[in-house]
């Protein structure tokens, strides 16, 4: 339940971010599409249902503010979602015996490639779906489908480590968890020990210390003399 409470939380967060202030920062005509990033990443941490579900949400919202594309972004957002759950399948049985750098990049590296590919076809598909509209295709629209793929890899590279961050991480490695624990141990009394009671001595050895204080006693006052 927490895990979902937050999958909603990013996707909501990123679609309000997405079409308000992100609208302002284009480069070079192209909008980062801060939705798929995301909903890519929650398949890749989470699973595929929780990949596709998140993927449905953000197509529900972005249906709402862009209209109906006869189900296109339902379509390419749901997909989104199973394609970061097979990567992570696809990259889980990735090894080289013998290259453990090799394989540490590409698991590090990999997932970033495969979203700016998968925002490449989603943004070939829109290419096509406006062209089959009546839109005149120009230059310009093919360089811009090659630039968001390079986008969103650039900034895939901090987006992924801070989704995968913020969605798998444990209650009690929050901020605020660590700090109630601190507190409480800071409050919580420290333990007194006793005291060990020293045992009494034998009679034997009791008798044996007495020698030898009398004999050292005889000794110095020989020494004195």
């Amino acid at each position: 339940m927490r895990r979902a409470f937050r999958v909603t939380f990013l996707v909501i967060s990123a679609f309000l971010l997405q079409t308000t202030a992100l609208s302002y920062f284009k480069m070079s005509g192209v909008m980062l599409d801060l939705l798929a990033i995301l909903v890519c990443a929650a398949g890749y941490a989470c699973g595929m249902y929780v990949g596709m579900a998140s993927g449905l949400l953000a197509a529900l919202l972005m249906e709402v503010m862009a209209g109906d594309l006869h189900g296109l972004m339902m379509v390419t957002y749901v997909g989104a979602g199973a394609y970061g759950a097979w990567v992570a399948g696809r990259l889980s049985e990735f090894t080289r015996v013998g290259n453990r750098m090799q394989e540490r990049l590409v698991k590090r590296f990999a997932p970033m490639l495969a979203i700016g590919l998968f925002i490449i076809a989603k943004e070939t598909i829109y290419v096509m779906y406006f062209y089959l509209s009546g839109v005149d295709i120009t230059f310009m629209h093919i360089f811009r489908v090659a630039f968001a793929g390079l986008e969103t890899v650039v900034f895939s590279l901090p987006l992924l480590p801070l989704t995968y961050w913020f969605l798998l991480r444990k209650p009690e490695d929050t901020i605020l968890a660590k700090w109630f624990t601190k507190r409480k141990r800071e409050e919580q009394p420290r333990p007194v020990i006793p005291a060990m009671p020293i045992p009494p001595l034998p009679d034997k050895e009791r008798a044996a210390d007495s020698e030898s204080v009398f004999a050292k006693e005889g000794q110095t006052f020989d020494d004195q003399e």
